[in-house]
C-alpha cells in the first residue's frame, strides 16, 4: 500500500492528525497496535483551550464540558480563580460519547485506513528517512510505502527509538499519575479543585472536578523523576484518607473507575528527521510541571498534519523545516519555562504554598485581570508590592525563584 500520510499510533495526537490530514485531502493510513481505538481505561483529562481553540471547532472534536473557575487549596489557605481561559473536559475511553470515537468517525469519514491490532512494526530506513512499513494483522503481512510518516506513538516511541533523535537526559521529567472517575462526588459542577502539600504530595498535586453531566473525576499527578518507593496510587489513597474534606467529596461517589499511566517531558534537538514527524507524548510535548498532554497532543497532531500539507509539493525538508519552526513559535517556550518551575515547585514547602495562596487572594482584590497577572505579575508592581509588604517573607520565596531561573 502506498499513501502520503502514514500515521502511527492512535491517540489523541495520532487521531488528530488524521482527520486533519484525511479532511484536507491527503491519503492517509492511521495503525494501531491495540485491537481498538480508545484510551483502555475511562477517565476525564482536564487541559487548557489556548493555542487550540481554533482547531476544536474546525474539526469539530468532542468536548465533554467547559470550565473557567479553579479553586487552589494548600495547607492552610485557598485561593478562587474565576479564569477567562476556558478549561475543557475531554472524556477518553472506549464509549461512543468518548473523544476517540469521535475523531476515529470524523476519520473515517473522510476517507483515513484505519489499522488496529497491527503488531510486529518494523521501520525500514533509507536514505530518504522511514521508505517502508512492514507489520502484521493477525497471521497477515501488511506492507505500507508512506511519503511521510508522523510518530504518534506515545512516550515509549518506536518512532522515536528508531530513528537517530535522542532525548537530552538532563531535562527529563517523568509523570504517573493515578485516579478515579466517579458518578455522585459532592462538589459544585465546573469548579475544579487543585491541592498542593507537601508532607503527603511530594512533588505532585491531587485535583478533582465533576462536569455538568455529573460525571467526575479526582487523580493525582506525581513527579517519578527519581524513584520514590512507593505506587502513585497510595500517593492517591493516602491523600484521600488524610484529607477530610476530600474524603467527604467522595463519600457517597458510585460508579467508579479507575485510571493509571505516566509520561514523560523531555526534550530533543529536534522534533522531525528526514520525512518522519514526532508529536504528542512520542515528542516529549508535555507540560513538566502538571504532567498536561492534551492540549500539546492536540496542537502538534494539527500542526503537523497541516504542514504536510501545506508543504509537500517542496519536499519532506521543507515540511520539517516548517514544522520545526511551529513548535518553536508555540509549545516549545511554555515547556521549557515549565522545565525551570518543575525545579521551584519540587522545593516547595507547605508554608511557601501557604503564602502564595494568600499574596494570590490579597492581588486578586486589586486586580481584576489574574489571568495576566499570573501570565506577567511584573506589569503590576505596586499589587505585588502592597502584597509583599502585607507578608514579607514571601519576598525570600520570590528571590529563591528567581536565583533558580
Amino acid at each position: 500500500m502506498r499513501c502520503d500520510v502514514l500515521i502511527i499510533g492512535a491517540g489523541v495526537s495520532g487521531l488528530v492528525a488524521a482527520q486533519k490530514a484525511a479532511k484536507d485531502g491527503l491519503d492517509t493510513i492511521l495503525i494501531e497496535k491495540r485491537s481498538s481505538v480508545g484510551f483502555p481505561y475511562r477517565k476525564i483529562d482536564i487541559t487548557e483551550d489556548v493555542g487550540i481553540n481554533d482547531i476544536v471547532s474546525e474539526l469539530k472534536l468532542r468536548i465533554f464540558d467547559k470550565s473557567k473557575k479553579s479553586k487552589w487549596l494548600s495547607a492552610n489557605g485557598s485561593f478562587l480563580l474565576n479564569s477567562k481561559i476556558v478549561d475543557l473536559f475531554i472524556k477518553r475511553s472506549k464509549d461512543e460519547d468518548s473523544f476517540e470515537k469521535a475523531a476515529l468517525d470524523h476519520s473515517l469519514d473522510f476517507g483515513c485506513r484505519v489499522f488496529t491490532g497491527v503488531n510486529n512494526i518494523d521501520l525500514r530506513y533509507g536514505s530518504n528517512g522511514i521508505e517502508g512499513v512492514d507489520s502484521k494483522i493477525g497471521g497477515r503481512s501488511i506492507k505500507i510505502k508512506p511519503s511521510v510518516v508522523i510518530g504518534a506513538d506515545g512516550s515509549k516511541s518506536n518512532v522515536l527509538a528508531s530513528s537517530p533523535l535522542r532525548k537530552r537526559k538532563k531535562h527529563n521529567i517523568y509523570l504517573e499519575g493515578f485516579g478515579i472517575t466517579a458518578e455522585n462526588l459532592d462538589i459544585p459542577s465546573g469548579l475544579t479543585h487543585i491541592f498542593f502539600d507537601e508532607y503527603i504530595l511530594p512533588g505532585g498535586y491531587f485535583f478533582m472536578s465533576k462536569s455538568s453531566k455529573g460525571l467526575g473525576v479526582a487523580s493525582v499527578a506525581m513527579n517519578y523523576s527519581k524513584p520514590k518507593g512507593i505506587g502513585v496510587d497510595t500517593y492517591f489513597w493516602d491523600f484521600v484518607t488524610y484529607n477530610k474534606y476530600v474524603r467527604d467529596v467522595f463519600r457517597k461517589s458510585s460508579n467508579k473507575k479507575y485510571f493509571v499511566g505516566g509520561c514523560e517531558s523531555f526534550e530533543l534537538d529536534r522534533r522531525s528527521y528526514k520525512n518522519v514527524l514526532l508529536v504528542g507524548n512520542a515528542a516529549g510535548l508535555l507540560d513538566p510541571l502538571f504532567g498536561y498532554g492534551v492540549n500539546q497532543a492536540i496542537y502538534s497532531g494539527y500542526w503537523a498534519a497541516r504542514t504536510i500539507k501545506e508543504n509537500i509539493s517542496e519536499g519532506c525538508e521543507k515540511v520539517c523545516e516548517e514544522y520545526e519552526m511551529g513548535l518553536g513559535r508555540s509549545l516549545l517556550p511554555d515547556i521549557k519555562s515549565g522545565m525551570k518551575m518543575r525545579l521551584v515547585f519540587d522545593s516547595l514547602k507547605n508554608r511557601h504554598f501557604d503564602r502564595l495562596m494568600n499574596m494570590l487572594n490579597h492581588i486578586s482584590e486589586e486586580i481584576e485581570d489574574m489571568d495576566d497577572f499570573l501570565n506577567n505579575p511584573v506589569k503590576y508592581p505596586i499589587p505585588l508590592a502592597k502584597s509583599l509588604i502585607r507578608q514579607p517573607r514571601l519576598l525570600g520565596l520570590m528571590r529563591y525563584m528567581v536565583r533558580m531561573f
